[in-house]
């Protein structure tokens, strides 16, 4: 099927999160290469795809990562019998986790033991991955992702991690979006290596350049996550990785400093965030528009209002096409943007005439007043109960 909306958009950051990713690991490239530990000097350093690799981030992003570099990269070593044995941490399981290759059971936890090479191919237990794609589902606790786990003063917040009992929605979810708009799919898969699938009180999806690679999808607690969810929080949580890597420069596409507040050109004083923020806030809700447009469009989930999964959609699309639009028009002001930020501003404009021109008569009618900043299934059926019926 062809893309309907977005591709040039897409085309253009897919170029740029390419240079942005190859920028990027030329940065890990140099924190191993300097890092004194024994698998420095095994690696190759022409091979991209290691140095790319989301759990190194996480590492380097640490200032005790008790994890070692040996089992964050040993999946990535050319001749691996060049390191016949290493150091390694097991995580509260006694799971060592080896990026690229899964899990080795241990009799400790949380400590460090000695991992003898030529017994892991037969020791250890394989990861799992999105159906056709590369991208790992994360299903066991990683202790490099503790810290993006905790409150602003550094105590743990609790979560459980819900891969298992979501894969069937989340392959369908990947699936759908590979047939309704390839290009989008492509751009978000170039770049996304892991995904992890949890949930928690009071705490969303995310994505976090210090786990460069990896989106975070936090599933509703009350209700089962349909494919719905999961094409939304894809094209939103893959969408900061991929504009991540496309942003690397970003000088490139601001004029003034990133971190300048917003609010110094909206007048809005509840406003938090600072112009990057926004600017990957737009980005990203480009990316839902068109994912979730695209399923409108192509019929995925039927034609009426009665069936679930379709309400959802419609619900879910009318509510991220008023934030598209009020953020958008927030970022119109002068000498915030280069020439090739503005270019990127007026594909965002683009994008959401587009969408609104083809989709309007079928999304403006629903009410979203008790909704909050994140869109919420609950208060949305509360509110359009007589529009359902």
């Amino acid at each position: 099927m062809a893309d309907v909306h977005g591709v040039e958009l897409l085309e253009f950051v897919t170029e740029h999160a390419a240079a942005g990713q190859r920028h990027l690991s030329q940065c890990t490239k140099q924190l191993v290469s300097v890092s004194q530990s024994q698998i420095a000097e095994l690696l190759d350093y022409s091979n991209d795809d290691a140095f790319l690799e989301p759990t190194l981030f996480a590492y380097f992003s640490r200032k005790h990562p008790h994890v070692t570099l040996e089992q964050v990269l040993f999946g990535y070593l050319p001749d691996p019998s060049l390191l016949p044995s290493f150091e390694a941490f097991t995580d509260s399981q006694g799971l060592v986790y080896l990026p690229r290759l899964g899990h080795l059971a241990t009799s400790e936890r949380n400590a460090v033991v000695t991992i003898e090479s030529d017994t892991l191919t037969v020791r250890v237990r394989d990861l799992t991955r999105v159906r056709s794609t590369e991208i790992e589902l994360c299903l066991e606790d990683d202790p490099l992702l503790g810290k993006f786990f905790e409150d602003e003063d550094g105590r743990r917040i609790d979560h459980e991690l819900k891969g298992s009992s979501h894969i069937t929605a989340l392959n369908t979810a990947f699936d759908v979006l590979r047939d309704i708009s390839p290009t989008l799919s492509n751009a978000l898969t170039a770049v996304t290596r892991r995904i992890v699938v949890f949930s928690a009180a009071d705490f969303e999806s995310f994505a976090t350049v210090s786990a460069h690679g990896t989106a975070f999808f936090e599933v509703p607690p009350t209700r089962k996550a349909t494919e719905v969810f999961f094409i939304e929080d894809m094209a939103h949580q893959c969408g900061h990785v991929l504009f991540n890597a496309a942003t690397v420069n970003r000088e490139l596409f601001l004029e003034i400093d990133p971190a300048t507040p917003l609010r110094q050109f909206t007048d809005i004083a509840d406003e938090q965030r600072d112009i990057y923020t926004a600017f990957h806030g737009v980005f990203t809700e480009a990316m839902m528009c068109v994912a979730l447009s695209a399923c409108l469009e192509a019929n995925v989930f039927g034609n009426v209002c009665e069936d679930d999964k379709q309400f959802e959609l419609l619900g879910r699309l009318s509510f991220v096409a008023k934030r598209f639009q009020l953020d958008l028009l927030s970022l119109h002001h002068a000498g915030i943007f280069t020439p090739l930020g503005e270019s990127i501003i007026h594909q965002f404009g683009k994008i959401f005439d587009d969408i609104y021109a083809r989709c309007k008569d079928r999304i403006t009618q629903f009410d979203h007043s008790n909704q909050l900043y994140t869109f919420s299934l609950e208060r949305f059926l509360d509110a359009n109960v007589a529009t359902r019926l």
